[in-house]
């Protein structure tokens, strides 16, 4: 943030940009298919052995566990630290009542998502963590270390950026623009050149 705005610090844009591209560009530690792939092709690159890792959240954790055996096949680690901080994105979902309409019947239900029970009963059957503190210290998560990972990300997990454009900035600018480094018609500084540019759009 600058001046109260969303702002970009150049030089440290183009360090970024740069190290994340020649992941591809030069060091060819990433599938040739990268620059084109979706969600399916990223999982199915994983899932048959074609990608040694992934970075994705728990959202992806029962696909992946239907296909390879938890702890013997696969396993799961947090993000690891940069030079300069240890981020990764964390991403709170919640229930809410908006109308007054059947309010005790809404509130029992927010409720009942709110015990134990159900939260594990959901990350069993989608893979998406539980917010619950109490769930968290159930021995059904405490004791599979296939969840620790999520677990420890906690401690450092940051939430995503939140401002008015950010969605549209990301989907429409940032994103494309990264993939327009990946197949070479961008350098690093033309790419943050355009984000910025972007950003200053979103924000007007």
């Amino acid at each position: 943030m600058k001046d109260g705005q969303a702002a970009i610090d150049k030089g440290a844009a183009v360090e970024a940009i740069t190290f994340y591209s020649n992941l591809f560009l030069k060091e060819k530690v990433v599938p040739p298919s990268a620059p084109n792939d979706s969600y399916r092709q990223i999982m199915e690159g994983f899932r048959t052995g074609q990608t040694a890792m992934v970075w994705h959240h728990t959202g992806s954790l029962i696909e992946i566990s239907a296909a390879l055996k938890p702890g013997e096949q696969f396993a799961t680690a947090p993000m690891p630290a940069g030079p300069k901080a240890h981020i990764a994105r964390v991403a709170y979902a919640g229930n809410g009542i908006m109308k007054d309409d059947n309010v005790d019947a809404a509130w029992d239900w927010i409720s009942f998502w709110g015990e134990k029970d159900a939260a594990i009963a959901l990350l069993e059957a989608t893979g998406y963590f539980p917010a619950s503190t109490a769930a968290l210290d159930d021995e059904r998560i405490k004791s599979n270390p296939i969840y620790q990972a999520a677990s420890q990300t906690l401690d450092f997990g940051r939430l995503p950026n939140s401002f008015v454009g950010a969605a549209g900035w990301s989907e429409n600018v940032v994103n494309p623009t990264f993939q327009s480094v990946l197949t070479g018609q961008l350098t690093p500084e033309q790419a943050v050149d355009r984000m910025i540019e972007g950003l200053e759009a979103a924000l007007r």
